[in-house]
C-alpha cells in the first residue's frame, strides 16, 4: 500500500481486501474503530457524530466499543436508517439510551471530545442543510475534535473545502494517509495526523 493515496486508490484497495483476501467489511470497520477507540478512550464525556455512510458506520462501531468498555458516549445520528456494515453494528446498540437524532440545535460544548464521523473521504458535493449546521455547531463548540479518516467537508483528493469543513485537532487516518490531508485547506484543518493500519493492501 502506498504511503499517501487518492480516494480511488483507497476504494480499489478496499475492494481487493474484501473480495480477494476475504476480510469482511464488518471486520475492517471494527479494526478502524479500534484505532479511534485507542485514541479517545481516556476522555470522559464523548460525543460521536455519525453520518449515513461507512464513515458513520465507523462511528456507530466506535460507540459499540465504548459501551462495551463501560463508557456512556452520546451518539448523534442524522437518521436511524443504516445499511451494510453500519447496520450490523447499529443492530448491536439500537436500544442504547444515548442515541439522538440530529436536529441542528445540538450544543457540543458540554463534551470533552467530539468525534467527527460524518463524511470521511468520500464527499464529492457541497455541504449544506442540516450537515452544514452540524459542522458549524462542532466548530463553534471550542472542544477537542477528532476526525475519522478526513475532517468532514474536505475533499479527500485535493483538500478543498466543500462549503464548510470540520476543523479538527486530530485526524485518525485509516490504513494510510490521504492526499487531501496535505493539499489546499487540508493541511490547516486536519490538525495532528495519526495513521492506523487496518490491513488493507
Amino acid at each position: 500500500m502506498f504511503d499517501i493515496v487518492t480516494n480511488k486508490m483507497m476504494q480499489k484497495a478496499d475492494r481487493y481486501t474484501i473480495d480477494t483476501l476475504g476480510i469482511t467489511g464488518e471486520e475492517l470497520m471494527l479494526r478502524a474503530s479500534c484505532g479511534v477507540f485507542e485514541d479517545i478512550k481516556g476522555f470522559s464525556r464523548i460525543a460521536i457524530v455519525a453520518g449515513k455512510g461507512n464513515n458513520g458506520g465507523d462511528g456507530i462501531c466506535l460507540a459499540h466499543l465504548l459501551i462495551n468498555d463501560g463508557k456512556k458516549p452520546d451518539l448523534y445520528l442524522f437518521s436511524r436508517e443504516s445499511k451494510g456494515e453500519s447496520l450490523y453494528y447499529y443492530n448491536k446498540i439500537k436500544n442504547y439510551e444515548n442515541i439522538y437524532i440530529i436536529n441542528g440545535q445540538e450544543d457540543f460544548a458540554m463534551y470533552d471530545v467530539v468525534v467527527d464521523c460524518i463524511f470521511g473521504t468520500g464527499l464529492a458535493r457541497g455541504v449544506d442543510g442540516i450537515y452544514k449546521k452540524t459542522i458549524d455547531n462542532i466548530n463553534k463548540s471550542g472542544k477537542y475534535v477528532v476526525s475519522v479518516d478526513m475532517p468532514s467537508g474536505l475533499n479527500g483528493d485535493n483538500g478543498a473545502i466543500n462549503n464548510v469543513a470540520v476543523f479538527a485537532n486530530k485526524t485518525v487516518s485509516i490504513n494510510t494517509r490521504k492526499l487531501g490531508q496535505y493539499l489546499q485547506n487540508g493541511k490547516d484543518y486536519v490538525g495532528e495526523i495519526v495513521n492506523f493500519d487496518i490491513g488493507i493492501t
